[in-house]
């Protein structure tokens, strides 16, 4: 078969796929500019998955001579120097998987469906993790996947379709499998030995060992009739993370179903930052959710915040340019929509409404007046910018902040709902034993609103209360505004400002995330700290209630005075297993807020009649 023509083109197409996956990255800015001579920083061209490899792998399959099910899928997935060989008796795979000269052996005794490049993610999932033996692959019949499994598979008309997004959303966190079912198992050839009966008996022989099995959550392979494996121990932390981003691709995939109507639909976001955010961060997201959804979402900066803005987002999800405020009407008029993101941008778009051009819109991401004091110049321009174009679509996270510009301003704002970058924060380790609670708080003396003098007070309360039973880690700012360190008066630690990875590396060492601003508009890094199964204690005031439900998944108190914070914290120190409790609730709850589902919002509302 080898020798056959078939296999020849087939081998060539490898090839070619493989290096056309090699390229990887090439700099958008190499790329012409547009038409009006207006110079885009593209996304650089990111490959799908890991690239192809050249591994050398056996891959033995059990099958009977009614069912070829998995010899068909395997050999057409797989590619040379890949081997696959059948059998019908399970002692000969055994000793084939014995023989083998391979360095990884996958076996494959039921009849499953495989993804492209299954093999080569399973090993890199192996070579990852050196003192792992083995691993398994996402399916079915992992503990506490069944459900969301289900709901998600659904979404999808073909299985390839569900596996390749299952690959694209997976946080590879590779933990380590609590349950392995028949099916699929790549096997270091050092580890064999001694006879065995099944995939199944072998990984349980493997963890009686102290050998450690992996699940690649990045790898969904499809079995018929599968159910979960019986007698596995129940999923922890990080599975149910696994399974919160599986409702995640099913939540996606309808959001993405619905938005067929906006395709072809041009959007510009006008976002003048200097720094990575978390306004900026999801303007970026819900963009990317936007061109995946088959709109042209770009961004347009300021020339002057071009070099900070580089260093801070050097790989952009969407294109971005850079000009002057007077040419961004200009640039606008060649889109369908052009939406301001705070309110000294809305300005801009003011020789944009003098004709009926695009839809202009602003992502109102808080209620900028309570940035300054009540009275000034400040405050007067960002009331006035909810109101200063007549037609400006406005919308806003959550109902709190469109119900402030509401009762201030008197127009109506759409709500759009909050949003996270599920591709960061998520489990990726189990809970840290306690004591110590480990507690995390933010520390901006930049932003009174975030009260860094009452937090310190309430962190320096809970520590004298409960001493070496919390461990206080700080992020944010480490001067105050006058240029002087940070002084809190109790043990801690200080990261200083962290960006989406350090956080969700942060947030997976705490047990509870403590948020005492005066109010929050959203509350982005408590939905984050939620996302990775922290405990959450956010402030009653402004719209953190949107996804915060207090004594379910979170704890709300009252910001004004320090004691209900020192409650709250004192509460959990005490009963740290209602911090488990409310981490682990809030783990699932979080996984509606995608950023596809704003991203369809914003769209219907810039485009009511589409």
């Amino acid at each position: 078969m080898e020798t056959s023509r078939f296999w020849k083109l087939r081998n060539l197409w490898w090839k070619l796929r493989g290096r056309a996956l090699r390229v990887g990255y090439v700099p958008a800015l190499l790329r012409p500019q547009s038409e009006d001579g207006t110079r885009w920083w593209t996304p650089w061209t990111r490959p799908w998955g890991p690239p192809p490899r050249d591994a050398c792998v056996d891959v033995f399959v059990l099958e009977s001579a009614a069912e070829t099910r998995a010899t068909d899928s395997v050999t057409r997935r797989s590619r040379p120097p890949i081997r696959v060989e059948r059998t019908t008796s399970p002692p000969d795979l055994a000793r084939l998987a014995a023989a083998s000269s391979a360095p990884f052996v996958a076996l494959v005794d039921a009849p499953v469906e495989v993804p492209e490049e299954w093999l080569e993610r399973l090993v890199a999932a192996l070579e990852a993790e050196p003192r792992a033996i083995a691993v398994t692959p996402l399916s079915r019949g992992i503990p506490g996947v069944a459900e969301p499994w289900d709901r998600a598979r659904s979404a999808f008309s073909s299985f390839a379709e569900f596996a390749a997004q299952v690959a694209a959303d997976s946080a590879r966190v590779r933990p380590a499998a609590c349950g392995v079912p028949s099916g699929v198992l790549l096997v270091r050839r050092a580890a064999l030995g001694a006879p065995f009966a099944d995939v199944a008996s072998l990984a349980r022989s493997f963890a009686e060992r102290g050998g450690e099995v992996l699940l690649a959550d990045d790898v969904a392979v499809e079995r018929p009739g599968e159910s979960e494996s019986a007698g596995a121990a129940p999923p922890g932390r990080v599975l149910a993370g696994i399974a919160v981003r599986l409702r995640g691709v099913a939540a996606r995939s309808e959001a993405r179903a619905a938005s067929a109507r906006f395709e072809g639909k041009r959007v510009l976001f006008v976002l003048p930052v200097m720094d990575r955010g978390g306004g900026a961060n999801v303007v970026f997201r819900e963009a990317r959710a936007m061109v995946e959804m088959g709109v042209d979402a770009r961004v347009v900066n300021l020339r002057e915040l071009e070099s900070a803005f580089r260093r801070g987002y050097p790989e952009p999800d969407v294109p971005v340019a850079f000009v002057h405020p007077e040419e961004i009407p200009a640039l606008g008029r060649d889109f369908d929509a052009v939406v301001a993101t705070a309110n000294t941008s809305v300005e801009w778009l003011v020789p944009l409404a003098k004709d009926a051009g695009p839809v202009l819109g602003y992502y109102v991401q808080d209620f900028e007046p309570y940035f300054y004091p009540s009275g000034s110049a400040g405050y007067q321009q960002a009331l006035s910018s909810y109101t200063l174009i007549p037609r400006l679509v406005r919308f806003a996270k959550t109902e709190w902040n469109a119900r402030e510009v509401g009762a201030h301003c008197g127009v109506p704002c759409a709500v759009v709902g909050a949003s996270l970058d599920t591709s960061f924060f998520g489990p990726r380790q189990p809970r840290m034993p306690v004591p110590p609670l480990r507690i995390a708080a933010m520390i901006r003396p930049s932003s009174t609103r975030r009260q860094p003098e009452l937090t310190l007070r309430v962190l320096e309360e809970v520590w004298r209360r409960h001493g070496r039973g919390v461990e206080i880690t700080l992020f944010g700012e480490t001067r105050e505004v006058d240029g002087r360190p940070i002084r809190a008066n109790f043990p801690h630690r200080h990261v200083g400002m962290l960006h989406a990875e350090g956080l969700a590396r942060l947030f997976n060492e705490i047990h509870v995330f403590a948020d005492f601003s005066s109010y929050q508009a959203m509350g982005l890094t408590a939905l984050e700290a939620m996302a990775c199964g922290a405990a959450a204690i956010v402030p009653k005031a402004g719209g953190a209630s949107a996804f915060a439900v207090d004594g379910k998944n979170a704890l709300l108190v009252d910001t004004v005075s320090p004691e209900p914070g020192v409650a709250a914290l004192s509460r959990l120190v005490e009963e740290p297993s209602l911090a488990a409790r409310l981490g682990d609730r809030a783990l699932v709850d979080v996984a509606a807020f995608t950023p596809d589902a704003a991203a369809l919002r914003i769209l219907e509302a810039l485009f009511p009649r589409a």
